[in-house]
């Protein structure tokens, strides 16, 4: 986005850990807290992290 308005992304000012979830493959199980899934081997990490960079 930045460099289709002529900007350049620099330092990182903040970020910030949201949601958490671990899911059966192909699940779509979510919650509000987090998911934790510990019936199967096999798994999916989703996870929420908002960046914020100041723009030159």
């Amino acid at each position: 986005m930045a460099s289709s308005t002529g900007s350049q992304i620099g330092h990182l000012r903040s970020a910030r850990m949201g949601v958490f979830q671990i899911t059966p493959v192909n699940s779509n199980e979510v919650s509000d807290y987090g998911f934790n899934d510990t019936s199967s081997l096999d798994k999916e990490i989703t996870a929420v992290v908002n960046a914020e960079f100041s723009v030159k």
